[in-house]
């Protein structure tokens, strides 16, 4: 008879091995770490142990749910490989705890996000009252910074003016990603150029923005110079603003780009 149970340490690398099964096929998916999840869920602020809820059955994990800040569950997964009635049984008996344990932190509501496509899992969510509103985000995850930075730099080494070479210290502030993996990146232009975690202070060009805020630079969604004029970005010394400009010009994508939605469109 399946029960179910809060996380226990070493539950990791089965709840990633589930969620990786069961998201695989939705658009968006990211292969998943045990290390990742630790830092995405365990070490978020406002999710505690008692808000990952685990379903078992003989020794084997067949679904849990995570509930987040103000009643938003963060994951939701149920062995996609059991027969849709049984799928079902499991998922109605998932949202049930997560309701019971959201009602018991007393928050105000609790909000689902699930594949639009997963039928099961939607008709669960309609059988118990809820109600669907589709919509469209942009998330970007951080799984390695410094690497893909470096990457990037290093693909447009061509594009490097001849004679600057400043080394730049990014400093992140709290922001909506206020539980960040690292606080600095030190970006060396070189020859050759290259990024890398570093703490230390030493450096030409201090620029300093919360993470959400070079995401947005990052997807070109807002110009450098605005946000500079409006105080989500600072250089030190102010007079080094266009050499910030000029590196996160090579920090940027410069073309459209989209992960597919769930609901293929």
């Amino acid at each position: 008879m399946p029960e179910f149970r809060r996380y226990s340490l070493g539950d990791e690398e089965r709840l990633i091995e589930l969620w990786n099964r069961a998201y695989r096929s939705w658009g968006g998916y990211v292969t998943r770490t045990a290390a990742y999840w630790t830092w995405c869920i365990l070490e978020r602020p406002g999710v505690e142990p008692e808000d990952v809820l685990v379903l078992e059955d003989q020794g084997c994990i067949k679904a849990y749910g995570v509930l987040g800040p103000k009643g938003g569950v963060l994951e939701l997964a149920v062995d996609p490989d059991d027969p849709p009635r049984r799928r079902l049984v499991l998922a109605n008996a998932l949202i049930e705890v997560l309701e019971q344990r959201s009602r018991a932190r007393g928050d105000e509501a609790i909000k689902f996000q699930v594949p639009g496509l997963d039928r099961v899992l939607c008709r669960a969510l309609k059988r118990r009252g809820y109600h669907s509103l589709p919509y469209e985000s942009l998330q970007w995850v951080l799984v390695d910074l410094a690497g893909t930075l470096s990457k990037l730099l290093t693909h447009r080494a061509h594009e490097i003016p001849a004679g600057w070479s400043p080394n730049f210290r990014i400093a992140f502030e709290r922001g909506y990603y206020h539980f960040a993996p690292h606080r600095t990146l030190r970006v060396e232009i070189g020859p050759p150029p290259c990024v890398d975690v570093d703490g230390a202070p030493t450096c030409d060009v201090t620029v300093s923005m919360d993470l959400s805020t070079f995401t947005e630079l990052f997807f070109g969604m807002r110009p450098f110079r605005d946000v500079l004029a409006r105080g989500g970005v600072r250089v030190e010394p102010a007079s080094a603003a266009g050499d910030a400009e000029k590196l996160v010009a090579l920090l940027s994508l410069r073309q459209p780009w989209y992960t597919p939605l769930s609901d293929e469109r």
